[in-house]
């Protein structure tokens, strides 16, 4: 399923970074994208589980360290 390009920033890049996904790992799994309080947003974070190491990110973390890359 192809991401629609909006003519704004975000939307181009986060359609340059799915890009970039899909043709670094053509033959795995697919990729999508789940919209913040999109419908199936509850089924996804239902099936989520935080690992976190002492040499990797947190999810909230994670997800902090990507905003501060997008800003």
């Amino acid at each position: 399923m192809a991401l629609p390009l909006l003519q704004n920033d975000l939307s181009q890049r986060v359609n340059k970074i799915v890009e970039e996904i899909r043709s670094a790992r053509s033959n795995s799994m697919p990729l999508y994208t789940v919209r913040q309080g999109g419908q199936v947003e509850n089924k996804v974070l239902s099936q989520m589980a935080e690992d976190r190491t002492l040499s990797t990110m947190s999810y909230s973390e994670w997800w902090s360290a990507l905003g501060r890359q997008l800003a």
